[in-house]
């Protein structure tokens, strides 16, 4: 007597493989899409906690100035920054003159990308500069924002980013290696009082974006702060 054997046949089993590997395909781009979304998130959260950082910074060193010690420069096609040596070059000392560019604050209404404070009571400067990668590439041109502390200027403003005068005055980059800055404006207004009105305007974007420079989703993160002096007022 023949035992009867039961199997699936070739046409089954070609549905049944059609079947899993539709299923694996769309696991696969459910899990694909998972991983670039909380990429995205993760930078983009990066991104706002730097700014943020930097624009509160801003804040307290000019809420805590008084106004005839604040000061600020357009030095953007002057000066750049070259992080393998973590220094602030001049582009062409042939075309802009550095001190003439430090003889005279930029006027109200007019934009600069430096602004050195002091604060009250205090004896040391704090500047801070926005300065595009010595490298040049285009739109893709990363930029840094820079802070730097010193006690006293050996030839004027312009000293304070000059690393070649001091070196026991680092740079300090207030941003990662994860965002780059657009752009860093800075700009202010007289006030009917003692103290002056300054608009700060920071863009800055995460440098790996994995949504790709067709996605809908914005890459950049933008704010803008008003930010007044607190100086005191003798009567």
């Amino acid at each position: 007597m023949k035992k009867m054997l039961k199997a699936f046949s070739l046409v089954e089993m070609i549905i049944t493989l059609g079947i899993l590997a539709i299923v694996m395909l769309i696991s696969t781009q459910t899990l694909v899409t998972i991983v670039r979304v909380s990429s995205i998130a993760k930078y983009k959260t990066v991104t706002r906690n730097e700014i943020g950082f930097a624009l509160e910074l801003t804040d307290r060193l000019l809420s805590n100035s008084n106004v005839t010690d604040v000061y600020v420069y357009d030095t953007i096609n002057a000066r750049q920054y070259d992080p393998e040596t973590d220094t602030i070059v001049e582009v062409d000392p042939g075309t802009y003159n550095l001190d003439e560019i430090y003889s005279i604050e930029l006027a109200p209404g007019i934009t600069g990308n430096e602004i050195h404070v002091r604060p009250y009571g205090y004896s040391i400067w704090a500047c801070i500069g926005y300065f595009k990668d010595v490298e040049d590439l285009g739109d893709d041109t990363k930029g840094y924002l820079v802070k730097r502390t010193m006690r006293s200027f050996d030839d004027g403003h312009k000293s304070c980013f000059d690393t070649s005068v001091s070196t026991s005055d680092p740079l300090l980059v207030l941003v990662s290696e994860e965002v780059k800055v657009n752009d860093f404006k800075v700009s202010y207004t007289q006030s009917p009082v003692s103290n002056n009105i300054f608009y700060i305007d920071l863009e800055m974007e995460p440098v790996y974006w994995l949504a790709g420079s067709s996605s809908t989703i914005g890459r950049t993160v933008f704010r803008q702060a008003v930010i007044t002096t607190q100086g005191l007022t003798w009567y």
